[in-house]
């Protein structure tokens, strides 16, 4: 951190004041720049180059977004002298070399989620050939960063720890919303080193910043909570810390994971933005209960994909494929929680929606969680009713000088978009699910009728089990999908 310098809290309030008298707020910055997402600024901050410069809002993008030069005059007559002198003391700013009357942020800074976060620059003001460091700073302004952050829930854990945690965003966050105290982790000293001066910059008593492998800073520390945005990318050689997750780009998250049973506490969670591959001797789920080792069945597990990704769509995994019989690649977030109580583990993965709150995720796990603690006879007695947004696609098949029915295909977008094929049975099932009747008096109809032969009761729970957690049925006793 050879520009940052660690001032005084006074240093530190002016600057954090001035910010915020400037709005310099996620909100603000997006409607100024006309984006959608604060982690679009990056792409697009660069045309407030060719903004005339009305107020402090316009410096605070063009110097700590743009990462353009703006006169020392301007910044004074709108962001104020002390404003002025304390970016300067905390080295936040510096003079052109050829025009001292000229300043440029030395790093990154940007609002996200309440609080500002200083990271390292990504190019020079003046747009000359710029190198990264190997212990760069990885941007909490940036898309991936910004999705990682996006898609944590809004908890008050008594003791938050984030790992890989570059500037600290994660843990800063949880600290201002009240978590008693947030841990943030990372191997290199430069980013532990802007994860203190974060939180000296947001005025934050309850994070603690700490340099060290994974979770060798805990020492006899447990958590309630654990999120990381580990490196996932094979190596390459490029020498970028932030990047690089070991040959097949797992050896992070699989050491991360492999911790858990140690470092998280019954009842606790464990959130992740990463990706992984399918293999042919395991999907990344059932790798991912193997790494938890004798402890496995303390654990569920979902995966929130963010889309279909391939081995041929991720060049570097590609080469890969064959070495490690990749069969398919999962991108998105891995959440795992802890049995407060011994009951039956689950592990799930779906598709989630771009934009997607983590509402769905939270009830996936409440249901699922509900449904493994029940016996067969207890899911019969369930009274389900048929989700509203339930499609069915029927597709025929000429034959015989008629249609046949080929196929049913059973669709719903909420809570996760979700295409089931189903049996004559199931639909059936699901039409006459009307909340009126329990799943045994259901089965007993179709039995009477003919749909079926036999019903038995481990086949029919088995089936409402899995048309609840897709969503298709819902039933009052169990929260109702987000």
């Amino acid at each position: 951190m050879e520009s940052l310098h660690i001032g005084d809290p006074a240093t530190f309030k002016i600057v954090r004041d001035a910010l915020q008298r400037a709005n310099y707020t996620e909100q603000a910055v997006c409607e100024r720049l006309a984006i959608a997402s604060i982690g679009s600024a990056r792409s697009l901050a660069r045309q407030v180059s060719e903004w005339k410069l009305n107020d402090a809002l316009d410096v605070c993008i063009r110097l700590f977004l743009d990462g353009a030069f703006v006169p020392a005059v301007q910044i004074v007559s709108l962001l104020t002298e002390p404003a002025l002198q304390g970016m300067q003391e905390l080295g936040l700013l510096r003079c052109r070399e050829d025009d001292a009357s000229q300043l440029a942020a030395t790093v990154q800074l940007g609002p996200t989620q309440g609080i500002y976060v200083a990271s390292d620059r990504e190019s020079n003001p003046d747009l000359t050939p710029f190198a990264l460091p190997p212990d760069t700073v990885y941007p909490a302004i940036g898309k991936n960063t910004q999705r990682f952050l996006s898609l944590l829930p809004d908890v008050q854990p008594e003791a938050f720890l984030e790992l890989c945690g570059g500037a600290g965003a994660a843990a800063l966050i949880a600290a201002a919303r009240g978590a008693r105290q947030a841990f943030t982790f990372d191997i290199t000293p430069r980013s532990t080193d802007f994860a203190e001066f974060n939180r000296l910059l947001n005025g934050l008593e309850n994070v603690t910043a700490a340099c060290g492998d994974l979770y060798e800073p805990a020492g006899g520390r447990t958590f309630d909570f654990i999120a990381a945005h580990p490196p996932y990318v094979p190596a390459t050689g490029d020498g970028l810390i932030y990047k690089e997750g070991g040959e097949d780009g797992e050896s992070i998250i699989r050491r991360i994971i492999e911790g858990l049973p140690v470092y998280l506490r019954p009842g606790g969670q464990f959130h992740c933005l990463c990706a992984g591959s399918d293999r042919s001797q395991g999907a990344f789920e059932d790798r991912i209960r193997t790494w938890l080792g004798s402890a496995a069945g303390e654990f569920d597990i979902v995966l929130a994909s963010e889309g279909v990704v391939t081995p041929h769509t991720l060049k570097r995994w590609e080469i890969l494929t064959a070495r490690f019989k990749i069969t398919g690649m999962f991108y998105g977030s891995v959440i795992i929680r802890r049995h407060a109580t011994a009951r039956p583990c689950f592990t799930l993965r779906r598709m989630r929606e771009e934009g997607a709150s983590f509402a769905g995720t939270e009830w996936l796990f409440q249901a699922a969680a509900q449904l493994h603690s029940m016996s067969a006879l207890e899911v019969m007695n369930l009274y389900p009713r048929i989700a509203d947004e339930v499609e069915l696609q029927v597709q025929h098949k000429w034959s015989k000088g008629e249609f046949h029915v080929r196929s049913l295909e059973l669709r719903i977008r909420n809570p996760f978009p979700r295409q089931v094929q189903a049996e004559v049975w199931v639909v059936k099932f699901l039409e006459a699910s009307d909340g009126s009747r329990t799943g045994s008096q259901i089965a007993k109809s179709l039995l009477d009728a003919g749909v079926i032969n036999e019903a038995p009761a481990q086949v029919i729970a088995g089936m409402m089990c899995t048309m609840i957690l897709e969503g298709f049925l819902t039933v009052t006793t169990l929260p109702e999908a987000g």
